[in-house]
């Protein structure tokens, strides 16, 4: 039987669906992911921009140019009577350039590209022939070469000379900021601003530390001197942990000796040194807020308190000098530019004075000997994916400042600077708050706000940057390959989700995409990889290499309460927190804040935990 010819309306209906598809992709793929026409595109560029303020770059560089060539001129018979005979090499002298050597290196009008040989062969010639010289001796073309090369001798020891001093002089900067504090009872006992006067530390948040019977905090008569961090009056956290300081004065023994500290004035955000001694019983405690620290009260017994005074004699006890440290790093940094480091070594000097800034100095904090072992162990790794990452991949062999050919200008504006905020994300944290790229950012408004005003703000340059990718034609491959990325990483989490892991996105990873999304030569990529080389510093320096996945990271408990029928009245509930949560965001343990007392005052707390 002859087959049935398809229905028309079928057929005029498949037609309209295709050409419809067909306009989307068109419009889609070709028009906006495409980019201009072939003819009109415009390359990313395979060499860092234009300097900027090349007059200014030339006027910085000119001494130090000008200083190395007067010492070439009078070191070169001393410099060739030591370094003898030797092979030859090519130097190529571009006088002409954009980067300042016109007005420094005193070369000829035009290109030259010389043969030299090692300082100090007789004879030497331009020409390559070492026994080609002037009539009258050696030719200026000679004399010119000889100085250009001793000019390169010294320029290159010089620049070792520096790094390594620098790097002395740092070394001896940051040990007397984390190590250089003392008191008239000798060196302090450092602390966090969690810390409690207590034998067994076990519990990070703010339940009572002194133990049954309050064995673990008996009174004393001695005095202690300890050493606080800094910024303690931002580390208060939210409410559900917030209650740290009970008392004002005495306190009771189990409150956060810092936040008590700073509560009583003794130290402030720059971190410090006072006395601690650890009292007799109390029939209460009063709170209040005082110097932004927001201590609660307790109206029942404490079998002990917490007194506090000033320490005397204390010296170098605050953790002030970390903006003197990073403007020592900056202008280290920048003075190296100025001898025209090679570009690769400028790229891992500034690397490696960052990292190491933000891991000792950026957090005001105090470091053991054992976190520098650690902190050095991470940036091998750090180095090691720098080099593939940031250098090879992310294109910064490329799109770096070429600071040999001179542009300082460049590397502290375009590198340096912007690098700066990111780098300095924990302390933003303190003020705006501190949330993590995982499920428990939707449960408050604030968290998604917060990274709703930092997009906005970051807007601007990432369309510069997405424009450039359009305007060479690369749109399309970009959107592909980060649309490929996110889908495998996607698949990726729905795969282990269920054995219990989270995707976290930590600001390192983040700040490692921009990175490499910030392809080409204009100065706005060359700004958003300095922001992302920020984040990508601090949250190595911060959290360590952690993995995307962690386990038990989700919802926090919206609430809890407490059943105090089976305690009697040998105990106080103080607060309740989450100890684990599952993939679910199901609370599976809860972590009690108690203090033994006479009576039992619930303070708020009423019910049972379920």
């Amino acid at each position: 039987m002859p087959s049935e010819s398809p229905h028309p309306r079928a057929e005029q209906f498949k037609r309209t669906v295709a050409k419809i598809a067909g306009t989307i992709q068109s419009t889609i793929c070709l028009r906006c992911l495409e980019g201009p026409p072939p003819e009109a595109r415009t390359p990313l560029g395979l060499e860092p921009p234009p300097p900027l303020c090349p007059k200014l770059s030339d006027w910085l560089l000119c001494p130090w140019d000008w200083l190395l060539r007067r010492a070439a001129q009078a070191m070169g018979p001393r410099l060739r009577s030591c370094c003898g005979t030797g092979s030859v090499r090519r130097q190529s002298c571009s006088p002409g350039t954009q980067y300042g050597l016109a007005s420094c290196a005193g070369a000829a009008a035009q290109n030259l590209e010389v043969e030299i040989g090692v300082v100090g062969t007789p004879g030497a010639s331009a020409s390559g022939s070492p026994g080609a010289t002037g009539p009258d001796g050696p030719t200026p073309q000679q004399d010119s070469a000889d100085v250009e090369l001793t000019v390169a001798m010294l320029r290159h020891w010089l620049q070792i000379i520096c790094v390594v001093l620098f790097s002395a002089l740092l070394c001896i900067c940051y040990h007397y900021q984390v190590y250089a504090a003392s008191t008239e009872a000798g060196s302090p006992l450092p602390l966090t601003c969690h810390s409690h006067l207590n034998k067994y530390d076990t519990r990070k948040f703010g339940e009572s530390q002194c133990g049954l019977g309050a064995a673990d905090c008996q009174p004393t008569s001695s005095w202690r001197s300890v050493r606080c961090n800094g910024w303690c009056a931002q580390d208060q956290g939210d409410d559900i942990f917030g209650r740290k300081v009970v008392g004002s004065g005495p306190y009771r023994a189990d409150s956060k000796l810092c936040m008590a500290g700073v509560h009583a004035g003794l130290i402030d955000n720059q971190g410090g040194c006072f006395d601690v001694r650890v009292g007799g019983t109390s029939s209460g405690f009063v709170g209040g807020d005082r110097n932004g620290i927001t201590a609660v009260n307790f109206s029942s017994w404490f079998p002990v308190s917490l007194e506090l005074r000033p320490s005397p004699g204390a010296l170098h006890c605050g953790y002030d000098g970390w903006w003197a440290l990073l403007a020592l790093n900056v202008s280290l940094l920048f003075f190296l530019s100025l001898l025209r480091l090679p570009k690769q070594a400028m790229f891992w000097c500034m690397l490696t004075a960052l990292y190491w800034y933000c891991a000792v100095a950026a957090f005001m904090s105090h470091v053991q000997t054992t976190t520098v072992v650690e902190r050095s162990g991470e940036f091998m790794v750090f180095a090691l994916v720098s080099h593939l990452m940031l250098w090879e991949v992310g294109g910064g062999k490329l799109y770096f400042p070429d600071t040999a050919r001179g542009a300082p200008i460049d590397l502290l504006v375009l590198e340096l600077l912007p690098s700066l905020p990111f780098l300095h994300i924990n302390l933003m944290g303190k003020f705006f708050g501190d949330y993590d790229l995982n499920r428990a950012i939707l449960q408050s408004w604030r968290g998604p706000l917060i990274y709703i005003v930092g997009a906005a703000l970051l807007a601007p340059l990432a369309i510069v940057v997405l424009r450039r990718w359009y305007r060479s034609g690369k749109m399309r491959s970009c959107v592909c390959s980060s649309c490929k990325a996110c889908a495998a990483l996607l698949l990726i989490t729905i795969l282990i989700t269920p054995a219990g892991c989270n995707l976290h996105l930590h600001h390192y990873f983040v700040g490692l995409m921009g990175w490499l999304a910030a392809r080409g030569n204009s100065r706005a990529a060359m700004v958003a990889r300095a922001l992302s080389l920020g984040a990508i510093i601090n949250g190595i320096c911060l959290f360590g290499i952690l993995p995307m996945w962690d386990v038990g990271h989700g919802w926090y408990p919206t609430n809890a309460v407490i059943d105090s029928g089976s305690a009697g009245t040998s105990v106080q509930w103080t607060g309740v927190e989450a100890g684990r949560v599952d993939a679910n965001g199901t609370a599976t343990e809860l972590h009690l804040s108690w203090a033994l007392v006479r009576g039992l005052d619930t303070n708020g707390c009423s019910g049972g935990p379920r």
